[in-house]
């Protein structure tokens, strides 16, 4: 067995053991995974709370159980070999056995049309990537993928009042704060300002004697995007030692990555910074950080759409629906007509969920032009949205929370955690009991028309500083890319010198010079695809330097061996 990341619910699975009468002498993480699967074979994933991957060779049934945390927030590739198969934790590291082999079109193209994770794609057509939920059984040659866990069989909250609802939310959040805590050592906690990454740093500050060490991006120049007033007042509540990153000392675009990056990500554009962030995490001896990723989904932030009114309606509840309405045009976000609240809210999303199409966000803004009409038809945009998320909730409400969620989950544990060497980020929101209870809960605990992390809010008095409770809306480091890209030549010359986007016909060489030109003084259109692309230009560049494919010539050796790559930091 090899498995990588840490178990949450080992209290549960240490108990579950003495009821079965079974030895424990200590309740090491290799230990409870071998004891699970020998409890629950493949559906250990239903059981196991955590973030992890986990193989399981099992040498009596001739099987390969390969799974990762019902979130799928640690991944996992594999590569069939006709009757062999290949797999790891790290794409980088799949690469190493299987070599670069032929690129997937559609990847690439889906890649520059939208700022959403797919599926099980990645660039390269003999891999995949195990999705949320999943768990492959390689047997006899074949590989099986079954549906262990899935968010849309979480069955509705019992009614309760907001402060049980609140009482259970605190013991949540601090049980997962505490699952992900290291074992032993200084614990370290990303501090955004937000109220995520906030939430999280303050439970983690009163979970125990241990001090909790905050780490910040700061801007010194890039006022857009300062948080500092907000980070401030967590530090001083808890006075936390507290380390920062100035962004604008190494800022995006300032270097070209030198290092080879198995997939496309934005986190190429910022290498300087990953470095420094290892450099800091090593000099103190910090193996994990926890950060708040996944709260604007888990907790409901973001502005989310009140499509909970179309299950009002499906349901006959016509008096709620009618204030529910109301509430939307007073709040000010929407105030047009009834009708219109009424087309946009409850009959657009209810005809979208029974076509089983992705449920919006708001109004379409439209693809950069510099995009090719021949790789929008590639992306298959229409198409896809019909099988983006592949569970089906039981209300439209819940769908249009688990699109959301799916998307976080998917794109978790890619490029951005995958240059973590020293240490390995965690996401006490993304704990699964957390998730469970905030999908099961009435909507109106989570957004109401003007109000956003209703409970969460709530909750946390006194837990946070008021004036990050109270915040609204966030500042972003967008002024930080622009003008990286104005002060970089080299970025400039290599996105617009025989770019290979053009070569292989993805855009247009006129509308992409003109896009790179306009965004050196701070304009963009859809600034994450705008990224995606230069991060794209970079990657298939570095994708030329690599040898030729082994993959391709590789013949099957027809015994269903199994070929694993460092499933990473542990194994029993």
């Amino acid at each position: 067995m090899l498995y990588r990341g840490y178990i949450a619910n080992r209290a549960h699975l240490a108990a579950e053991a003495h009821a079965r009468g079974a030895a424990l002498p200590d309740c090491a993480d290799g230990r409870l995974f071998a004891l699970a699967y020998s409890w629950w074979g493949a559906d250990l994933q239903a059981h196991v709370t955590g973030e992890y991957a986990v193989a399981v060779l099992d040498t009596g049934q001739r099987t390969l159980v390969l799974t990762h945390d019902a979130l799928g927030v640690v991944p996992v590739f594999y590569a069939e070999r006709g009757a062999a198969i290949e797999f790891a934790s790290h794409l980088d590291a799949l690469l190493e056995m299987t070599d670069v082999g032929a690129l997937d079109e559609q990847y690439l193209a889906e890649f520059l049309t939208s700022v959403k994770p797919r599926g099980e794609r990645t660039p390269y057509r003999a891999v995949r990537r195990l999705l949320a939920g999943r768990t492959l059984v390689h047997r006899r040659g074949r590989v099986e993928l079954l549906d262990t866990w899935n968010l849309a069989r979480v069955p509705p909250a019992a009614r309760a009042s907001d402060r049980e609802y609140d009482e259970r939310f605190r013991e949540l959040l601090r049980e997962g704060v505490a699952a992900a805590l290291p074992a032993a050592g200084p614990v370290w906690s990303e501090l955004s300002g937000g109220l995520d990454s906030s939430s999280v740093t303050c439970a983690a500050a009163e979970s125990g004697p241990r001090p909790v060490h905050a780490l910040s991006l700061v801007y010194s120049r890039s006022r857009t995007g300062d948080e500092q007033p907000w980070m401030r007042t967590v530090v001083a509540k808890y006075s936390l030692p507290w380390h920062v990153l100035d962004v604008d000392a190494t800022p995006p675009f300032s270097e070209i990555p030198t290092e080879f990056y198995a997939e496309p990500n934005p986190v190429m554009l910022t290498p300087g910074l990953y470095r420094r962030y290892n450099e800091l995490m090593d000099a103190h001896g910090a193996a994990v950080l926890l950060t708040g990723r996944g709260g604007d989904l888990v907790l409901g932030g973001d502005s989310p759409q009140p499509f909970y009114l179309a299950d009002l309606f499906y349901r006959g509840r016509w008096g709620r629906l009618l204030g529910g309405l109301r509430e939307v045009q007073g709040a000010g976000t929407d105030a047009r007509a009834l009708p219109f609240l009424f087309f946009k809210n409850v009959l657009q999303p209810l005809g979208r969920y029974a076509a089983r199409l992705e449920l919006a966000d708001g109004a379409d803004p439209g693809l950069p032009p510099y995009i090719r009409p021949e790789t929008v038809r590639r992306a298959r945009l229409r198409r896809w949205e019909r099988r983006r998320v592949p569970t089906r909730c039981r209300s439209v409400g819940g769908q249009y929370v688990w699109n959301r969620l799916w998307t976080v989950c998917l794109g978790a544990g890619t490029a951005g955690d995958q240059r973590a060497e020293s240490f390995e980020f965690r996401s006490p929101l993304l704990y699964r009991p957390l998730v469970e209870f905030m999908f099961a809960l009435p909507a109106e605990q989570m957004a109401r028309p003007g109000q956003d992390r209703v409970l969460q809010r709530r909750a946390l008095a006194g837990l946070l500083p008021e004036v990050v409770r109270l915040r609204r809306g966030k500042r972003g480091g967008e002024q930080a890319y622009f003008e990286g890209l104005r002060n970089s030549r080299a970025w400039t010359e290599m996105l617009t010198d025989r770019p290979r986007l053009v070569a292989r016909g993805l855009v247009d060489a006129a509308s992409w010079a003109d896009a790179v030109a306009q965004a050196r003084f701070g304009r963009t259109h859809r600034m994450p695809l705008f990224l995606n692309a230069c991060a794209m230009e970079v990657w298939l560049r570095q994708i030329e330097g690599r040898s030729p494919s082994r993959a391709a010539a590789a013949e099957d050796r027809g015994d269903g061996s199994v070929r694993a790559g460092p499933i990473a930091h542990g194994g029993v």
